[in-house]
């Protein structure tokens, strides 16, 4: 499911005046229904198609499942690299962050880092995995600049896509399985071995 367009603006870190610094913070949702129960969810994929930002380095970006539990993504790459450009995270192949550089078009797997993210909004988890128990309901983007360095961005496009089966029920069998051929010519019998 994708975000469609949007401009949902990622301030700069601000500095305390006894040094500390307050990490610019934004989030978007993305709503996911039709993932029938029981289905098996075989991947994830998380996709920054246009992130705009002068300083890739500055951001974290975790996605929060309808679960609640929450996957870092990207943490700090790219330097001074500018954007994220069909940017995928994916559960499922893909390379290490580390070997790419902006505007990281590509698929890559998570950084992963535990604990790292805007408040009460921190990363628990370490795989996507452990966000497929309630694939139904509102995914949540989050982004945090963690540098006072005068850049902002923004998020333009994003998107969710999972990837599921749904087990056979009731399988079906023919019975009697006289009759039925294992191929067109309807020259070899099935003996119900395959």
């Amino acid at each position: 499911v994708r975000s469609g367009s949007i401009n949902v603006n990622i301030p700069d870190a601000t500095r305390f005046w006894y040094g500390g610094t307050n990490p610019g913070e934004a989030n978007t949702a993305i709503n996911i229904s039709g993932i029938p129960a029981g289905a098996v969810i075989t991947n994830i994929t998380v996709s920054l198609l246009n992130v705009n930002e002068t300083n890739d380095g500055d951001l974290n970006f975790n996605i929060k499942a309808p679960n609640g539990r929450i996957l870092n993504l990207i943490n700090r790459r790219g330097s001074s690299g500018n954007n994220f450009t069909n940017t995928s995270v994916t559960g499922n192949g893909g390379v290490s962050l580390g070997t790419g550089s902006a505007p990281f078009t590509g698929t890559f797997v998570p950084d992963a880092t535990l604990y790292l993210g805007p408040g009460g909004n921190t990363s628990n988890v370490t795989s996507f995995s452990s966000l497929t128990s309630i694939p139904n309901g509102t995914w949540r983007l989050y982004a945090e600049d963690v540098v006072d360095n005068g850049s902002s961005g923004s998020i333009n496009s994003w998107s969710v896509t999972i990837d599921y089966t749904v087990p056979v029920s009731n399988p079906v069998t023919w019975s009697p399985a006289t009759d039925l051929y294992t191929d067109a010519g309807a020259t070899i019998p099935y003996t119900g071995q395959s």
